[in-house]
């Protein structure tokens, strides 16, 4: 998240007023091209990045993060995201939660409160509506953090809402998760599956990808 504000601070100086054509011109030569400084940060940023969520350099791999969303990081999600985005070929972003927020707050044992999931949910579905418009202007008020604004030459990651008793249930929205993600659905028996849920040619063992 620190690298991402620290990425978009670079950026915003591209755009900056110098204060003569000297200032300009000296700017424009360190900064404006293929062997510049930005492009050797953004080397190194991305290397860094990929080094630490990456390091089998896999085709197909991911991280879980839970701080995305909830306060204070809701302010910036949107622009945490599109960063992210610019690491991957073909990004993926799956809003994962639990059906009832009274269960959430418990999975916490008290470290989160009803406002912070309140926040989170309703960030999610403004990056996924692309709108910060919400019935409650005070809620309204703080959710243009969570809108992605990708960048020149970027897309925003295209996004998934699931729900942990979409898993457990093996709902028909589970499965197509999968198809959302490009990926053919592991078969093996969910860790969490129950009874009638779980799917009969299913073997057990916990959830696995495969890459």
């Amino acid at each position: 998240i620190s690298l991402a504000a620290f990425d978009s601070q670079l950026r915003e100086t591209l755009h900056r007023p110098r204060a003569g054509p000297h200032m300009e011109w000296a700017w424009r030569k360190v900064y404006h091209s293929d062997s510049s400084m930005l492009a050797m940060v953004s080397r190194i940023k991305s290397d860094v990045v990929r080094t630490q969520l990456n390091p089998r350099q896999m085709a197909c791999w991911g991280f879980k993060e839970i701080r995305y969303g909830l306060p204070p990081n809701h302010m910036t999600m949107g622009r945490d995201i599109a960063f992210l985005g610019t690491l991957c070929k073909r990004p993926r972003i799956v809003f994962h939660m639990r059906r009832d927020v009274h269960s959430e707050i418990n999975s916490t044992h008290g470290q989160r409160t009803h406002h912070d999931f309140a926040t989170q949910r309703a960030c999610f579905e403004a990056y996924m509506n692309g709108t910060a418009a919400h019935h409650d202007p005070a809620i309204a008020s703080y959710l243009g953090g969570c809108v992605c604004k990708a960048g020149k030459g970027s897309l925003c990651p295209p996004a998934f809402r699931h729900e942990l008793e979409d898993y457990t249930e093996n709902t028909e929205h589970h499965a197509e998760l999968w198809s959302f993600l490009g990926i053919e659905a592991p078969r093996v028996r969910p860790s969490y599956c129950q009874g009638a849920h779980c799917p009969k040619d299913a073997s057990e063992g916990g959830l696995r990808f495969k890459a």
